[in-house]
């Protein structure tokens, strides 16, 4: 069975503390771990969708289109989230 590189999406913005905290976190897993990885900013209008449902809860990570953690996300957290991929 082939594995593919999982994808994962940070939902923050550029006044979160919470949300440089979780890239950090995040770049330093994707030096253990490959996936792909992308920032969307809540603020930019053309991510309205995104703020209306993240507002209050950012950061927000997706993997693989599925939201799986929010709020402080860490290392150990991600790498377990990772790890239990199928």
């Amino acid at each position: 069975m082939l594995h593919r590189i999982p994808r994962l999406a940070l939902f923050s913005h550029p006044s979160c503390s919470l949300c440089h905290s979780a890239k950090t976190s995040i770049l330093n897993v994707r030096n253990r771990i490959p996936f792909e990885f992308e920032e969307i900013n809540i603020k930019l209008p053309k991510n309205k969708k995104f703020h209306d449902m993240y507002a209050f809860d950012v950061p927000v990570l997706h993997i693989n289109d599925e939201e799986k953690l929010m709020h402080k996300i860490t290392e150990q957290d991600l790498e377990k989230q990772l790890n239990n991929l199928d």
